[in-house]
């Protein structure tokens, strides 16, 4: 059998075609929010009934019938369901392009750190590490710690893998991440040296990334040497749990590692993720007792909140919603042109109506992370629908102009330029809208043909994955086409210091830079909204939306 679809049970299944692959969605690779989908599922029992062990008399012992000690029966074993609003054609963590299969790989791969529920940078592959001069990064791994396939992790797998992640030959979304890195060097067995082109102190982030999952090299190269560029359908790692099938566009079957390095862990035997787009499906699924956990919006939530089947979660996250605006293509060159956009949005009235209030004003960076964001009542979003008329007067379009709003299908971002559109007007400002499916809606933006799109964001490992990437000159990811040298030699500057305070300076002025100049249009950051069964315990929202070691926590009650 190929080694690829070695997983799969069904073999027709294993030929259906392969859809348009996730390219990178998200600012900052951050995760695109991809749609809410439906169906139900019906749980398959796995429990097996023991057949009762007996032994007959011999001739040898008939003067004194013995009867063998039954066989205890086997521990029931545990089980779940969970509904994802998204779908994926991979697995391969070094291909993944935004939410649909990080929310699938971080509990089949794992990095070299990894994030706890708030953001923090806890250990993870690596137990320890130094940092002996400003490019210079030492890991020592954790030993003892088994892949799927039941080989031990060494520094090769370290090596390898990283050194596939930044080989432009892996067409790797979020490589640029991980730019900063010059060489690997295997010190030893479980040393591994990591040698920089600059210094770059988020680097401890970036390893903490789903990109940065760390594969077994002697699998991954036996199908590079097949000359399969991509590990599709098939997963070998070192997270919780193991990949046992993978229907595409249906869902993903989970089995526990039973070697798994946190002892105990994870306490459920089997998961099921099922991909169900239809918000209406995964509500049904929660009530009925078919599903055990799926996302919700805030309509769903409100639905739920006192329906005693189900228990609901919310918590403010990272989310970011937003809309990029071409630079490059008139009349957005104008920088007036841009602020006069920005004026006569009505963010807030966007969060009562799209996100029905569950919402806070934002900047670049997400109100609330860390200490690096700006402060609400600093951001300059008055509306002044005047003063936008003035500014497009200055710029020589007195009487308005025509532009493209483009988006994509799933909620909210079908809705945000309906809302923006008639705000827009109010200064003159025509917009039409092409909402898209998401395949074509990539293709456009990595192309930079728009005028206006309307994107997202989610919690990054550092500032710098999104205040860098996506906003300096020439990268793949710059969807404002924008170029300011000034705020490039900034970015230079953050990147280079481990002084927090010295950051958070820079970052505030790299903001107030975008603010100015106006390349995006930051709307708001919202809440995270989640049902779960009666049943399961242990679930907490993450603000990271890392939910890797919470699923490995949690546990099934009957």
């Amino acid at each position: 059998m190929n080694k690829l679809t070695k997983n799969v049970t069904d073999a027709e299944e294993r030929k259906m075609a392969r859809r348009d692959f996730l390219k990178l969605g998200v600012l900052a690779g951050a995760g695109l929010l991809a749609s809410r989908c439906g169906g139900t599922v019906t749980p398959q029992a796995t429990d097996e009934v023991p057949v009762e062990a007996t032994t007959e008399p011999t001739l040898a012992s008939s003067a004194t019938e013995t009867v063998a000690t039954p066989t205890p029966a086997p521990a029931p074993r545990s089980s779940a369901v969970y509904a994802v609003s998204y779908e994926t054609d991979t697995v391969d963590p070094h291909k993944c392009a935004g939410t649909a299969c990080q929310r699938i790989t971080e509990h089949l791969y794992e990095g070299l750190t990894q994030f706890d529920r708030v953001g923090n940078i806890d250990p993870c592959l690596a137990e320890s590490w130094e940092n002996p001069d400003d490019k210079t990064w030492i890991f020592h791994l954790r030993q003892g710690v088994k892949f799927h396939n039941g080989e031990e992790l060494d520094a090769e797998d370290v090596k390898f893998s990283l050194e596939r992640l930044v080989d432009p030959e892996t067409a790797a979304p979020y490589a640029s991440w991980f730019n900063a890195i010059e060489t690997v060097d295997v010190v030893d067995k479980h040393t591994v040296k990591l040698n920089l082109n600059i210094p770059y102190t988020p680097i401890l982030g970036a390893l903490a990334a789903d990109a940065a999952g760390i594969v077994n090299k002697t699998w991954a190269q036996g199908l590079l040497d097949e000359g399969t560029l991509e590990f599709t359908l098939d997963a070998v790692g070192t997270g919780p749990y193991r990949l046992q099938e993978f229907i595409p566009a249906d869902h993903f079957t989970f089995v526990k590692h039973e070697d798994y390095w946190k002892e105990g862990l994870p306490h459920i035997d089997e998961v099921t993720w099922k991909v169900m787009v239809d918000l209406d499906a995964r509500v049904a699924g929660l009530r009925s007792g078919t599903i055990d956990f799926a996302e919700l919006d805030d309509v769903a939530y409100s639905l739920l909140e006192n329906d005693d089947g189900v228990a609901v979660h919310s918590l403010q996250g990272f989310s970011n919603r937003c809309a990029f605006i071409n630079c490059e293509r008139e009349p957005f060159t104008d920088v007036r042109v841009r602020q006069a956009i920005s004026k006569a949005l009505d963010r807030q009235e966007m969060i009562d109506k799209l996100a029905g209030g569950y919402g806070q004003l934002t900047g670049t960076l997400s109100t609330g992370w860390a200490e690096y964001y700006i402060p609400v009542d600093e951001l300059p979003y008055d509306v002044d629908i005047e003063g936008a008329k003035a500014l497009l007067a200055e710029a020589g379009f007195p009487n308005g102009f025509d532009c493209t709003i483009l988006t994509l299908t799933p909620l909210p971002y079908s809705q945000i330029p309906t809302v923006m559109q008639a705000q827009l007007a109010k200064a003159g400002i025509n917009a039409e809208i092409l909402v898209l499916e998401t395949g074509t809606w990539l293709d456009k933006i990595h192309e930079f043909d728009y005028d206006i799109h309307v994107n997202g964001y989610r919690f990054n490992y550092d500032p710098d994955a999104i205040l860098g990437r996506n906003f300096v000159c020439g990268s793949e990811a710059n969807f404002g086409v924008w170029c300011n040298e000034e705020y490039d030699q900034l970015r230079l500057e953050a990147v280079a210091t481990s002084d927090v305070a010295k950051r958070k300076e820079i970052y505030h002025r790299m903001q107030k830079m975008i603010l100015e100049e106006v390349p995006i249009l930051s709307l708001w950051v919202g809440y995270d909204f989640y049902g779960t069964s009666k049943r399961l315990k242990g679930f907490e929202p993450s603000k990271t939306q890392r939910y890797k070691n919470v699923f490995a926590e949690a546990y099934t009650e009957a």
